[in-house]
């Protein structure tokens, strides 16, 4: 790079680092060279680079993990457990932009736990829809949605025209449903989570086992999700 005069070098670095960073020459989760690689690449001395580097750190471009490197952080979500919870309203509230695609959908027997959640008898037939959820284009929420075939037997169907589970429930007078009970918990990703969350393997994912009923206090949906916990804040509301 061409050094500016009256311009402290760690600046410019620093200035250059951020503007790789907002062009997306590194994303979210990346992993930066080593201080040591920087200041080969910019022909300066590794204090000038730990400036710099203190710098995007301040300014919360850059996050330091002791024994690993410096890494562009993730992005973070607050996301709300409330009784009315919409991911997209969620996203779009934060000022960030919701996405997300269908993986599959199928008409499935309902094992004990998705039987007991939604009420109904064991291995009773329950449309199954997999979804991926995304926070400007990052991976955030990897989710199973159970509904009882009976009571919404084209449900997969009409998901295909609205390409949203809240839509789709509208389309069935449910637009009002509410979020009954939420269990939370914490593991290590699976396969799949590490696959379609891009998720480190020896990071946890959070958990979540929700039920959501219609305005009469009916189970109509139960849903699990896995969230990557590196991109997550799961926030209770009382």
């Amino acid at each position: 790079m061409q050094w500016e005069k009256g311009i402290s070098a760690w600046k410019q670095i620093s200035d250059d680092i951020e503007t790789s960073i907002n062009n997306k020459t590194w994303k979210p989760g990346d992993k930066l060279p080593t201080e040591m690689e920087l200041a080969k690449t910019y022909r300066v001395n590794r204090h000038t680079i730990r400036r710099s580097v203190r710098e995007l750190v301040e300014k919360g471009l850059v996050s330091v993990e002791q024994g690993r490197g410096m890494f562009i952080p993730d992005y973070v979500l607050d996301y709300k457990l409330a009784k009315r919870t919409r991911f997209s309203e969620v996203v779009s509230s934060q000022n960030k932009f919701p996405g997300g695609r269908a993986l599959s959908g199928e008409v499935i027997n309902a094992n004990k736990k998705v039987s007991e959640a939604l009420t109904m008898r064991l291995e009773g037939k329950v449309c199954l829809l997999r979804t991926i959820r995304e926070l400007d284009g990052v991976p955030i929420v990897l989710a199973s949605h159970y509904f009882s075939a009976s009571r919404f037997p084209d449900f997969l169907e009409r998901f295909e025209e609205f390409k949203s589970v809240s839509k789709t429930l509208d389309s069935y007078g449910l637009g009002n449903y509410e979020r009954r009970s939420t269990n939370i918990s914490a593991r290590m990703p699976n396969s799949e989570e590490i696959a379609s969350l891009k998720q480190p393997a020896n990071r946890p994912v959070l958990i979540t086992e929700s039920v959501n009923v219609d305005s009469f206090g009916e189970p109509i949906e139960f849903g699990i999700s896995a969230f990557s916990a590196e991109r997550t804040q799961l926030i209770v509301e009382s």
